[in-house]
């Protein structure tokens, strides 16, 4: 029984791996959505996927700032939101995984932040060995839990990984 179990869930992975879902949008030296130039009272964040995690791969991460849904962020892909300078609560999650990331950062006018999410391995192995209530358990009472990780990145870091990146449409 065990063996069966074991077979199906590398099968799933396996499969889950292959139905990958990639941003197809413009690239990102093509963007232009939310200039700077355009309002410079404003702040904004430019939030990065390099990579598809084996679990996560074709799942979207659900992205919000201050508890609104700002959108998706597909593997291979990335989103820019544009706000109010001040406090800014950024969350990562997937929408059927419990738990999610949040980074809180003060933003000001006219600046640029950047955000790479990961998947997190901790959330992978622990939704492995008992699925969604190991998921739930691992990210009980962290501020990083559920299925995606975000760190904030310097320009440098993020212009180099945003060469190869699309809008998530």
């Amino acid at each position: 029984m065990i063996k069966i179990i074991v077979a199906s869930t590398l099968a799933l992975v396996y499969l889950s791996g292959c139905a990958s879902s990639r941003a197809s949008g413009v690239p990102y030296a093509e963007y232009k959505g939310y200039p700077l130039e355009a309002n410079p009272t404003r702040s904004r964040l430019v939030i990065y996927r390099p990579s598809a995690g084996m679990m996560t791969a074709a799942r979207d991460t659900r992205l919000k700032v201050n508890e609104l849904p700002v959108g998706s962020c597909q593997p291979g892909g990335f989103i820019v939101s544009s706000h109010v300078p001040g406090t800014q609560v950024l969350a990562a999650d997937l929408a059927d995984s419990p738990g999610a990331c949040k980074v809180t950062l003060e933003t000001e006018a006219g600046k640029e932040y950047f955000f790479e999410v990961r998947p997190r391995s901790e959330a992978i192995t622990s939704g492995l060995m008992l699925g969604v209530l190991g998921q739930a358990l691992e990210s009980s009472g962290k501020v990083c839990g559920g299925a995606f990780s975000i760190e904030q990145v310097d320009a440098q870091t993020a212009a180099n990984a945003l060469s190869q990146l699309r809008f998530s449409e």
